[in-house]
């Protein structure tokens, strides 16, 4: 088991790395997360200024196993607003949750809750892990989301409920949230609320 979920996050690392390199420039509201510092100097920086250093999704998906070793992924999320990413796991006891400040690189909370009875066991973590096997991009759903709604992208969401595992893309326009669900398999819309 512990192989099998090593396995699964070094594969979900590699994919959410590959999305963070894959991004194109522009305004930070188009990208689905913030660039890590590439170690290059840009002409801003030769002239004095200082360069963002920001923690890369694959970076805090490590850090999230580093904290809880025996947990299975449940949710990930990129909020543009708090600059944060937000992890959550489960194993067969308890459900954890860690938050890390995207520019600090600094952990912002963990939290630990133990399991009701009847989640406890593998229970609830069969439910509610994700495979990560096979995922699209998570610049690919936000893509997909600009493509229906032209706006500013709030946060992007990967999660799983009822089998099916997706990305939920919320864009801001004129201070309306829209949503986009995305199969995080497919890359197909599952459904668009526009508020």
């Amino acid at each position: 088991m512990r192989k099998q979920k090593l396995t699964t996050m070094t594969a979900f690392a590699a994919l959410l790395m590959l999305a963070a390199c894959n991004q194109d420039e522009g305004p930070e509201e188009m990208n689905p997360n913030p660039q890590p510092d590439s170690g290059e100097e840009d002409s801003a920086t030769q002239e004095g200024e200082s360069m963002t250093s920001y923690i890369s999704i694959n970076d805090a998906v490590e850090r999230f196993n580093e904290v809880f070793p025996d947990a299975s992924m449940t949710g990930l999320k990129y909020d543009a607003q708090s600059m944060n990413y937000e992890i959550d796991g489960i194993d067969d006891d308890s459900e954890y949750e860690l938050i890390i400040d995207v520019e600090t690189q600094e952990e912002v909370s963990q939290e630990t809750d133990a399991l009701d009875q009847e989640d406890a066991g593998g229970v609830e973590r069969e439910r509610e892990a994700i495979d990560t096997e096979g995922l699209i991009e998570p610049n690919e759903a936000v893509q997909t989301a600009h493509d229906e709604i032209d706006g500013a992208m709030r946060s992007w969401e990967l999660e799983r409920d009822d089998n099916r595992t997706y990305y939920e893309v919320k864009i801001e326009i004129d201070q309306d949230e829209h949503e986009v669900k995305i199969d995080a398999q497919s890359g197909e819309i599952i459904e668009i609320d526009r508020d």
